[in-house]
């Protein structure tokens, strides 16, 4: 019977929204440089103060993935790393678009001058490693998928870079999201981190679908700074 209560009481806590744990420490907009922003940012540098309010838009250039290790190739994990490299600005700007519904985020044309009132973003991912094995829930992190992403935000209008952001999320063991694990007589242990954003379902145990999502909660995290401003 207890068991039964401890795996309903996990299950309650999973459907929490991810922003109800979100900054949960000051979260200061003044220029400085900052860890652990927010409780929930991994580096931010604010170079000059703005006002999310005096921008209509918000554009997104490429994300530049040249610096990322690779696996070996011929590895198994090789060709899914690949795969989300190639496409890795689609859940990036998935991630920053579904918050900021009133300055809408696209993807940067070629050729385009985005001009003021527009905020450009740019950025690189670091790191992709999609972990020894299929991600788990465990409280030592084995196996669990790595992305680094860092990117700028700057003016359209002057070429002034207003912040420098850096993020890394990991899959199911991330100081950022709800650890549970399990023995056999059921759910044994519950760690709350401050931030939960679970991996769907679909995607626990998918190198490809992990490592998307991963992306994605940066540009989550990322349009979570900008709505501070």
């Amino acid at each position: 019977m207890k068991n039964c209560f401890r795996l309903a009481t996990a299950l309650s806590l999973l459907l929490v929204s991810g922003n109800a744990f979100g900054h949960y420490k000051p979260s200061p907009t003044t220029p400085g440089k900052y860890t652990n922003w927010g409780g929930q940012i991994e580096k931010l540098e604010i170079v000059e103060s703005f006002k999310l309010a005096d921008y209509q838009r918000i554009v997104v250039e490429p994300l530049d993935t040249s610096r990322v290790p690779l696996p070996k190739d011929g590895a198994k994990t090789y060709p899914p790393v690949k795969t989300v490299l190639g496409y890795a600005t689609a859940p990036f700007l998935a991630g920053l678009s579904g918050p900021l519904g009133k300055v809408p985020a696209s993807l940067r044309q070629p050729g385009e001058n985005p001009g003021p009132g527009t905020l450009v973003v740019r950025g690189q991912v670091l790191r992709m490693d999609p972990g020894a094995h299929a991600p788990r829930y465990s409280p030592d992190g084995a196996g669990s998928a790595r992305v680094v992403i860092a990117s700028d935000v700057v003016d359209g209008g002057t070429g002034k870079t207003l912040l420098r952001f850096r993020q890394e999320r990991r899959s199911g063991s991330s100081r950022d999201t709800m650890i549970i694990s399990s023995g056999r007589a059921g759910v044994t242990n519950i760690g709350l981190r401050p931030l939960s954003r679970e991996i769907p379902a679909a995607a626990a145990g998918n190198y490809e679908k992990t490592m998307s999502f991963e992306v994605q909660q940066i540009g989550a995290d990322l349009a979570d700074v900008l709505q501070s401003f």
